[in-house]
């Protein structure tokens, strides 16, 4: 059970404080916190490769039951979800790939 009420997360993810507005599926607006983390990872020769890693928090009610394969576009780039991870509290984070 979250601490926090619906209420609580979604000031906490307002476009005026922390939060940018995302087009979900083409057709509904969701605010949520974008982040595009450069990482390195090992690749299979144990190389390191260089990349980002682009995610998108948002509330869990603001999504269908399965938001993956669903489309995410955040300031004019166009997201494809890979993975949507809750976690228990009113929160999902969504592992996105570039279309």
């Amino acid at each position: 059970m979250s601490v926090e009420s619906a209420a609580d997360r979604a000031s906490f993810l307002d476009t005026d404080e922390h939060g940018v507005a995302a087009t979900y599926n083409g057709v509904s607006t969701v605010n949520g916190i974008f982040e595009n983390a450069f990482v390195t990872a090992l690749d299979q020769l144990d190389a390191p490769v260089s990349m980002t890693r682009p995610e998108f928090q948002c509330q869990a009610s603001d999504l269908d039951a399965d938001p993956v394969s669903k489309s995410l576009v955040i300031s004019g780039v166009s997201y494809t979800i890979v993975e949507a991870m809750p976690d228990g509290t009113g929160m999902t984070t969504l592992h996105l790939e570039t279309v």
